[in-house]
């Protein structure tokens, strides 16, 4: 591993220590190329975004209930 990849995968544990993991992998713009050289295949790490965007979604339409009141 080059020096230069040593710092970028620093400065991805840096992102995500302060942005927290889901921010930067589902509103950054994550570095799939970097996250791929990790081990992982990279049209399954779109897929999971992907999936995870959509759960996200579904979650956040889940707002409206928040402050319903039991029904007796």
């Amino acid at each position: 591993m080059t020096k230069k990849q040593k710092q970028q995968l620093g400065d991805l544990w840096c992102r995500i220590d302060n942005e927290g993991f889901g921010y930067y992998m589902l509103h950054y713009s994550p570095n799939l190329d970097l996250i791929a050289n990790l081990g992982f295949n990279k049209e399954e790490l779109q897929k999971a975004i992907r999936l995870f965007k959509t759960i996200e979604t579904k979650i956040n339409e889940c707002e409206k209930y928040a402050n319903i009141e039991e029904e007796d």
